[in-house]
């Protein structure tokens, strides 16, 4: 991305741009992954650091939603946990699981962005509310685009197919 004046990395970053601050969370789910593990194959000294690695992970990015003076824009890689993040495959191991971003979600419960954007899961795009935040899963490829238009902050989302 270097030399790319158009391409800014936002990952663990507040960047104001216009009337928004975006802060960006590019891990898909890092650390937050052991939670999805029933199967007991890692130890329990793998998962207490997974745990304290998240730990780390939700002050660093309560200290940039507080830092933020404008509307915030959170860009996830994953959406927040249980907001469009069922794994609907029958034929995958983790069918009927939800697989979304336990940091996503407690941010946006936190710290209400105005808008909260992820796209990891493929299968399930559109927009919900949680709390106060609309949270847009974008991940669906070249079937179908989002354009999002704000004024005034207020949203205005379309899916364009």
């Amino acid at each position: 991305m270097k030399g790319h004046k158009n391409i800014i990395d936002i990952h663990k970053k507040i960047i104001d741009i216009g009337e928004f601050a975006f802060i960006g969370y590019g891990i898909c789910n890092g650390p937050e992954l052991l939670r999805y593990r029933h199967y007991g194959r890692f130890p329990k000294k793998k998962h207490e650091k997974s745990q304290k690695a998240l730990k780390k992970l939700l002050a660093e990015y309560n200290t940039l939603f507080k830092k933020a003076k404008k509307p915030v824009i959170f860009i996830s890689h994953n959406v927040p946990y249980k907001i469009l993040d069922l794994i609907k495959d029958k034929k995958s191991v983790m069918h009927g699981y939800h697989y979304g971003s336990l940091l996503a979600r407690r941010m946006v419960m936190k710290h209400k962005p105005l808008l909260c954007i992820g796209g990891h899961m493929h299968e399930n795009y559109g927009k919900k509310v949680l709390g106060k935040t609309t949270v847009i899963n974008s991940g669906f490829g070249a079937d179908v685009n989002t354009l999002v238009e704000i004024k005034n902050n207020k949203l205005r989302i379309r899916f364009i197919k």
